[in-house]
């Protein structure tokens, strides 16, 4: 009779890498679609910018984030027009600004 190494299944068994009997898939199989999702979408962020002169740097922020996989949405107060207009973020998003 042959030996059988640990972690695999006998004949009849099914492996670590199976879905369970009730249909459903295992630890590994889950983390991998995690992985796909956060791949194909890291996050969601809305950036708030306010008028002072850091509003044109929540322009680089915006790009950043969006250039790391993030789906940004921006929101401005009447004030930060003044430094930055809406259209500026709307083209790095691809997004109005709300």
């Amino acid at each position: 009779m042959a030996e059988r190494r640990s972690g695999e299944a006998s004949p009849g068994e099914a492996s670590a890498g199976e879905a369970s009997a009730g249909g459903e898939a295992s630890g590994r199989d889950r983390k991998a679609s995690g992985r796909d999702r956060k791949a194909s979408h890291r996050g969601r962020i809305l950036l708030g910018v306010t008028g002072g002169i850091a509003a044109y740097k929540a322009l680089e922020l915006t790009r950043l984030a969006t250039k790391a996989g993030h789906r940004v949405r921006v929101i401005q107060t009447e004030a930060s027009l003044r430094f930055v207009g809406s259209a500026s973020f709307a083209a790095i998003t691809g997004a109005p600004v709300l």
